[in-house]
């Protein structure tokens, strides 16, 4: 496996060393990590990362490209899917449910890490305590992170967002109908 000599897209938005970055950084991350959901979702049988987070999206080349990492979770398709594989804040909730779920899965997983890099914000933070339990039952009851911590005017992330984490899985998009082009507010720089 490769190094990625500059940590994980996690440390880089919420380590003790914040950067700013701008949207259009922000967007060519997310495209990075849309070409690599294609890729294990094309694969035959299909590969369902089951663990997509900001912790498990790794950056490298001055902080310019982004893999995903961590492929313990990892299974094909064809494995039959019912055990709770992920993490509490990005785990869809028919996995939270134990029931059988698909790659959709992980475009839900997509959606919260799409947000957290849009609001620079963990999900579920405006919990008064954040805990895994809270994390993990929310989106069971078809709870969300706020969309407002989104950027205004914006509102093409919200609908892209709000798609990806969508209760039933058969309304989420393919991986290969997620576009992030055409986005008005690339020159604005994200704080920490």
């Amino acid at each position: 496996m490769a190094y990625a000599e500059c940590g994980s897209l996690f440390e880089f938005l919420h380590g003790s060393e914040q950067r700013e970055y701008t949207m259009a950084m922000a967007i060519d991350w997310m495209i990075q990590c849309i070409q690599g959901i294609n890729h294990m979702h094309s694969m035959e049988p299909i590969l369902i990362h089951r663990d997509l987070k900001t912790a498990n999206l790794l950056l490298t080349k001055n902080y310019r490209n982004l893999k995903i990492g961590d492929f313990g979770n990892a299974t094909d398709l064809g494995t039959m899917m019912t055990d709770m594989s992920g993490t509490a804040g990005y785990i869809a909730p028919k996995v939270l449910l134990g029931n059988t779920y698909t790659e959709k899965c992980d475009i839900y997983s997509f959606g919260i890490v799409l947000w957290e890099v849009m609001a620079r914000r963990k999900p579920f933070h405006h919990l008064s305590d954040p805990n895994t339990i809270a994390k993990m039952y929310l989106p069971t009851k078809d709870e969300r992170p706020i969309l407002f911590d989104i950027i205004p005017n914006c509102e093409k992330f919200r609908f892209v967002i709000e798609n990806c984490w969508d209760q039933e899985p058969k309304n989420r998009p393919t991986v290969k109908e997620i576009q992030l082009t055409d986005i008005p507010c690339l020159n604005i720089i994200m704080r920490p």
